[in-house]
């Protein structure tokens, strides 16, 4: 017999833009929604689409559904507009009050970034100008890649990705020095 306990969940939150008025909203769906939107991910850049999240039943109800819909794509001013967009700081958000972080039962304490995905996030960067570099580098405090936190790795491997959507990849600009070594 099993001992009665509640039902784990999981649920994920989104920054989400308004189309019609730019303003950022948190989106807090769960595992069948993320589900969806890692289909429409496979099929579509996501920052070069407005998408339609149209709700089935009430809200709150646990049995409402939601689909998402690519409605049109972005022309590249508007994907520059979206991309300035300020973020809300989801793990502040969602971290409670006594300081808590948010997966933290699985951090690596003080180690580094392991080789192979050093190379992997070094390969990426080295296709951007070095004003994505130097953000990179700005944005987790380090002044080459191999020196990233392994608690960092997969915030780094999103930031990136958000890199290569707004400077699509080109390498403008030869490096003075190389923060690559």
């Amino acid at each position: 017999m099993r001992p009665e306990r509640a039902k784990s969940r999981l649920r994920v939150a989104f920054n989400v833009a308004l189309f019609e008025t730019k303003e950022v909203k948190v989106l807090e769906q769960g595992v069948v929604f993320f589900k969806q939107l890692l289909q429409i991910r496979s099929k579509r850049k996501l920052d070069e689409w407005a998408f339609e999240i149209e709700r089935h039943g009430a809200a709150r109800d646990k049995n409402t559904t939601y689909s998402l819909l690519p409605e049109h794509k972005l022309t590249p001013e508007q994907q520059a507009e979206f991309q300035a967009l300020p973020l809300h700081d989801l793990e502040k958000l969602y971290s409670g009050e006594d300081g808590d972080d948010l997966g933290s039962y699985d951090k690596k304490s003080d180690a580094v970034v392991d080789p192979k995905t050093a190379q992997a996030i070094v390969q990426a960067l080295k296709t951007l100008p070095r004003e994505a570099v130097d953000r990179f580098c700005q944005k987790f405090g380090v002044s080459r890649v191999k020196d990233l936190p392994a608690s960092q790795v997969e915030k780094a491997q999103v930031f990136v990705e958000a890199l290569e959507a707004e400077f699509g990849g080109k390498n403008n600009a030869q490096d003075e020095v190389d923060p690559f070594a």
